[in-house]
């Protein structure tokens, strides 16, 4: 039902109406994740404040910028949301590093343990399986596009 809705009394298509309204949180939740998981700077202060922004900020891009593409007004909205974080997170206390171990993104969370490498030999190795999906997908790429 609402779909007919939206069908009827919009001049644009649903997919780009869908989009819009993707547009207006996705900025805030991949500045969250993208800030906690690869910066061990980062507080629960600054991601709120990154949350906080999106949709105030997104409002008032699309209402005082109405021509604006939405991927324009998402990248805009991603950028100073992820400025944001990061200011409000190092004007914060940093977490203690024990409470960071195992959740921040680091070159040791790729290595697998001396105990476990017997157990992830042949068909059970991911760097085996790494590189066989990207050589399939990089060939459908090339034969279909």
């Amino acid at each position: 039902m609402s779909a007919v809705v939206l069908i009827s009394y919009s001049d644009k298509p649903v997919f780009l109406y869908l989009m819009n309204l993707y547009g207006l949180f996705a900025p805030g939740i991949a500045t969250m994740f993208l800030m906690g998981v690869f910066w061990k700077r980062t507080t629960s202060q600054g991601a709120l404040t990154a949350g906080l922004l999106t949709i105030p900020l997104s409002l008032l891009l699309e209402y005082t910028l109405p021509e604006m593409p939405f991927f324009n007004r998402t990248g805009i909205v991603f950028w100073t949301c992820m400025l944001a974080c990061a200011v409000v997170s190092l004007l914060t206390p940093a977490v203690a590093e024990a409470r960071l171990k195992n959740l921040v993104l680091t070159g040791d969370s790729f290595q697998v343990p001396d105990q476990d490498k017997a157990a992830y030999r042949g068909f059970r190795n991911p760097t085996l399986w790494w590189i066989i999906i990207t050589v399939l997908v990089l060939y459908f790429y090339v034969r279909y596009f």
